[in-house]
């Protein structure tokens, strides 16, 4: 029998027919810690930890009893909340940073430093838009307010700005991607950290 331990302590979870899955166990694991505000963060199974991301891989579908023991860790919603709105600052904050960069080297001709930086620049704001929706998807889940501005409404306009990035970068006109960089995008973010936010 499948031994199940959840923040180090042993539960009785009964898998009588031998067919429930990893899926089925932190489905009624989450339900339960919902009044709590938590939720399964983590999952080892038979010592080896689950990587990042879990629960959208191949790992949900697996048998319990393919297990000799599965250790879960729950975390807070409100920890989780409040570590992601933290991250998504200092994305914004590096961000900044990385366009004034990027901008100084478009401007005296550095092609490959500007390079490095306009890509880590694109790659940044994915990441924050990322980070923001999956917050919003939990915040709507847990009802809780963290946001004084829908975030949503931004996602559109960033959208559209990566791609006129994307299209001037294609031309090559270094001074104009300089400029939007500069004055449209930082703004952008700038906007989304005070009005979003608490």
């Amino acid at each position: 029998m499948t031994r199940v331990y959840l923040d180090n302590m042993k539960i009785d979870y009964e898998d009588t027919g031998k067919d429930s899955t990893i899926q089925e166990l932190v489905s009624a694991l989450d339900r339960e810690l919902g009044s709590l505000r938590r939720f399964i963060l983590e999952i080892s199974l038979d010592g080896t930890d689950a990587p990042h991301g879990w629960r959208s891989g191949e790992l949900p579908g697996k048998r319990l009893s393919e297990c000799a023991e599965i250790r879960l860790t729950s975390a807070s919603v409100d920890d989780m909340a409040k570590e992601g709105l933290d991250t998504v600052r200092e994305y914004i904050n590096v961000i900044g940073e990385t366009i004034e960069a990027c901008v100084k080297d478009l401007r005296i001709g550095s092609g490959p430093a500007a390079e490095a930086a306009f890509s880590s620049v694109f790659e940044g704001v994915i990441e924050v838009v990322k980070t923001i929706d999956a917050l919003s998807q939990g915040t709507l889940r847990y009802n809780m307010k963290i946001f004084r501005k829908k975030p949503e409404e931004y996602f559109g306009p960033l959208h559209r700005k990566l791609e006129t990035i994307t299209n001037i970068k294609k031309t090559g006109d270094t001074v104009l991607l300089a400029d939007v960089l500069e004055y449209e995008l930082k703004p952008l973010l700038e906007e989304i950290r005070e009005e979003v936010f608490h």
